[in-house]
């Protein structure tokens, strides 16, 4: 029997969705059973590894496996990467979903308030109405080549101004040893009285005859 002939194994059904607001420091979270009950209040945790241990912690008390998790991420430019792709690796299911769509989504069912609490809730909401389009996610070859990219062009940048600061201090201060060079008042006085610098004689002009 050939290999393609074997079924596809059923995914494992849905216990759980988790909604979560992606912030560069911080992100915010939240999760509903399938009957739209909330078991995890919105609750805020560090967007680095440390927040994603304690993360973890708390869904795994949720007695579900991962793939009975599903977890929705809002695309905010590079900063909900290592959280996806963290998901991804411990098996979880896991869909980047586009600002516009939530947005649209919230508008719809006149949700107007725009906090992080209610963005978290808005995102686990759109993922139980089935509404919900997967966005693309980078592998994490072209993340780190984009993370590189960014570093290598905010070097750059640091670079450039440090060399317009060096030059802008080179030329204030030779503007503000400018005055030293030049002679003063009392200076000028001194050089006229000196003695070594004779004194311009008068001119004696023959009167002409008529």
């Amino acid at each position: 029997m050939s290999q393609s002939s074997f079924p596809m194994p059923t995914p494992a059904p849905l216990a759980y969705v988790v909604g979560i607001d992606i912030g560069m420091e911080s992100c915010m979270m939240c999760a509903l059973t399938m009957e739209k009950r909330q078991v995890i209040k919105p609750s805020p945790f560090a967007n680095k590894a440390e927040g994603f241990s304690s993360l973890f912690e708390r869904l795994e008390c949720l007695g579900a496996s991962p793939e009975q998790i599903l977890v929705g991420l809002e695309a905010t430019s590079r900063y909900g990467e290592n959280l996806y792709h963290a998901f991804f690796k411990r098996g979880y299911r896991v869909c980047l979903l586009h600002p516009a769509q939530m947005h649209a989504f919230a508008q719809q069912r006149g949700l107007r308030a725009k906090t992080d609490q209610v963005d978290a809730m808005t995102i686990a909401r759109a993922l139980l109405s089935g509404e919900a389009r997967f966005g693309y996610v980078p592998t994490e070859q072209v993340a780190t080549y984009r993370e590189l990219v960014r570093l290598q062009q905010q070097r750059e940048s640091m670079m450039s101004s440090a060399t317009k600061t060096r030059s802008t201090r080179f030329w204030w201060f030779c503007f503000l040893s400018l005055p030293r060079c030049l002679p003063t008042q009392h200076d000028l006085l001194l050089w006229h009285s000196s003695s070594a610098i004779p004194a311009p004689k008068p001119s004696h002009r023959r009167k002409s005859v008529s």
